[in-house]
């Protein structure tokens, strides 16, 4: 029988594997998008590898900054505003108007991003007990993955019928509705 306290924990674990998810499914929703992007801003498709890339790197180099906030504060608050950060920064990236836009708007992204990358991975691992980890770690590991090909899956079948601007929206909105359930 489920108590509350074990409740809670499938809870947090749900939340946290779809914030994990949401991860990569920024950064795989990218990718497919590139040829309506640069029609519609007027560059070349290779540039926007460089957006690409300085998304995954801030992502990166963010999730250490992150991992160090952790340490000192209130993980809560940091999950809650590095969760504003990214999904407003992807619902404004829909909103470019200029290569310039979108490659300041994506660096922000990856602030957001790398917040769930260190911060949700230390939650998930302390409120589990011990045994279960291997478990859990695979969870996060498979949800990242899927997460990847859920974007990619997301932009091939929304832009088409839509633009390039309506994944990303998509994307936006889920996020603050993760926000939601991840504050209670």
């Amino acid at each position: 029988m489920l108590n509350a306290r074990k409740i809670r924990t499938f809870y947090t674990i749900f939340v946290f594997i779809a914030l994990a998810a949401f991860d990569n499914i920024v950064i795989g929703l990218f990718p497919p998008l590139f040829s309506s992007i640069a029609g519609d801003l007027e560059v070349h498709v290779s540039a926007l590898g460089l957006v690409s890339a300085v998304n995954i790197l801030i992502t990166s180099l963010s999730s250490v900054y992150w991992g160090y906030l952790a340490g000192k504060g209130k993980r809560k608050k940091y999950i809650v505003i590095g969760t504003i950060i990214w999904a407003v920064s992807v619902f404004l990236t829909s909103e470019s108007r200029s290569y310039l836009q979108l490659l300041v708007l994506q660096f922000f992204t990856g602030i957001g991003l790398g917040c769930i990358a260190s911060i949700g991975y230390s939650v998930l691992t302390d409120c589990i007990p011990h045994r279960f980890r291997g478990m859990l770690l695979s969870l996060w590991g498979m949800s990242q993955g899927f997460g990847g090909i859920a974007g990619a899956l997301m932009a091939s079948l929304i832009a088409p019928e839509t633009d390039w601007r309506t994944p990303l929206r998509v994307v936006g909105i889920i996020g603050f509705l993760l926000l939601f359930l991840y504050l209670f």
